[in-house]
């Protein structure tokens, strides 16, 4: 009996109509100087780069995913999500893109200073994003205001009274990412 693949949430909704629901969890990260805001349900892993990998994986324009694994380290139990659900040889096989979110004020190319590894995931779709900073908590969104600007959903204010713009990450991610088909 075939059974109906489920869709993430997010998945489900258009690209370009995403807004976060007050109280979802978001993320302060660092692209370049830029302060921006993603979903914590779209973080699947975040990993320090040193800076020669980092050159490496903006020249190649993507990170093999068999590098965030060691000799008794298991891929899989290092993310959330639907990459969690990989087989690890299947992981060790994968690479994923470095992505770069579009947007008034966002750097158009990699940061080429970042030291940490973003990646990200909706559904099936998957990506990596270099940060110069990812804030160690999420905030709850208190409000968000739709501003449409590239991959940038919309302003949300976060519970300490601060406001970034958050990231569509879905939009990013149907653009750029890499398509995971389950096996």
């Amino acid at each position: 009996m075939l059974t109906k693949p489920t869709i993430h949430p997010i998945a489900g909704h258009g690209l370009n109509d995403y807004q976060p629901a007050t109280g979802t969890m978001i993320r302060k990260i660092l692209i370049g100087r830029t302060a921006i805001g993603i979903a914590e349900e779209a973080i699947a892993l975040i990993k320090p780069v040193a800076d020669k990998q980092r050159r490496k994986y903006i020249k190649n324009s993507q990170v093999p995913l068999k590098d965030f694994g060691g000799l008794f380290r298991g891929l899989a139990k290092q993310f959330q999500g639907e990459l969690s659900k990989l087989k690890n040889s299947r992981l060790r096989k994968l690479a994923l893109p470095v992505m770069i979110p579009r947007g008034f004020g966002l750097p158009t190319t990699p940061d080429e200073s970042g030291t940490l590894l973003l990646t990200i995931s909706n559904g099936p779709r998957h990506g990596i994003i270099i940060c110069s900073e990812i804030g160690e908590q999420a905030a709850p969104l208190s409000s968000f205001t739709k501003t449409k600007n590239g991959d940038i959903a919309g302003m949300a204010e976060i519970s300490d009274n601060e406001e970034l713009p958050v990231l569509n990450y879905a939009s990013i991610l149907e653009r750029e990412g890499f398509l995971s088909i389950p096996a």
